[in-house]
């Protein structure tokens, strides 16, 4: 309710305040930040009056935890980087890929990071072939993508076929679009998004799960300490990437996007 109140995003808000938390125990966070006492768990005056510190930005504590965990701890240092739990600066929700590994996925590549809202929510069977398995994550990806441009809810939608979506569109627009238009709209959408990434400086070598993270999903399913180093390499195939992740030629030629070739290396 505060968060709200104040203009703050409560997902990014609780990730940086247990960064805090985690820093201060660990005396990373200098006492003289929390004012000569360690932050603790649980403290629930504590935490609303940080909040109100990061709102209005003020004292030394506040300011630097305005700008997130990620930015927090590459300010700070002193090994707080790995209590930050992001990707590509954007905070984790508490939807964790341990439960739903294909969101280990979906944060990885999602060209905004770490975003609960755009595919992923998919558990792997049994037996299930990595490769099989990563074309429902990409698909499912696509999925979240085109429920965002229709600003359709997502507590409804999850599971729904391509067809349906294709009528809702029909619906909406009155254009008729065939599955194979939405997943072409929703490729090039990624795309778009991928290569402004790339403009602005930040490579494919940001798309990196945290260790944290990682490890807790290796202990969940052992799978993934022999399946996640080729996790990188399929996706960049699915997507029609080169090995280097990024998006080839004939990719950006089929997606209509011929005028950025030159923004891919």
């Amino acid at each position: 309710e505060l968060c709200n109140r104040l203009g703050l995003d409560t997902i990014s808000t609780g990730s940086t305040l247990a960064w805090a938390i985690e820093a201060s125990q660990s005396g990373a966070l200098p006492l003289s930040m929390t004012g000569d006492a360690r932050l603790d768990w649980g403290e629930a005056g504590t935490v609303c009056r940080l909040i109100q510190d990061i709102a209005y930005r003020r004292n030394e504590l506040g300011e630097l935890l305005s700008g997130g965990s990620a930015s927090a701890s590459q300010q700070l240092g002193a090994g707080s980087q790995a209590y930050a739990i992001n990707v590509k600066g954007l905070d984790m929700a508490m939807h964790h890929p341990r439960v739903f590994p294909g969101l280990g996925v979906a944060y990885t590549f999602l060209p905004h990071g770490a975003s609960h809202m755009e595919g992923g929510f998919l558990q792997r069977k049994g037996g299930e072939p990595l490769e099989k398995w990563m074309e429902k994550v990409v698909e499912s990806i696509r999925m979240g993508t085109l429920m965002n441009q229709g600003v359709f809810c997502f507590f409804t939608m999850p599971g729904l076929p391509m067809n349906f979506l294709s009528e809702l569109f029909r619906s909406l627009t009155s254009e008729t679009l065939a599955a194979a238009d939405l997943r072409a709209s929703a490729d090039r959408d990624y795309l778009l998004r991928y290569l402004f990434n790339l403009r602005n400086g930040h490579q494919p070598d940001r798309d990196i799960l945290p260790e944290r993270i990682l490890r807790q999903m290796q202990e969940a399913d052992p799978r993934w300490i022999e399946d996640w180093p080729w996790v990188r390499q399929v996706f960049y195939q699915q997507k029609g990437f080169d090995a280097e992740g990024y998006p080839t030629r004939e990719t950006l030629q089929a997606a209509g996007l011929e005028e950025l070739v030159s923004e891919a290396p």
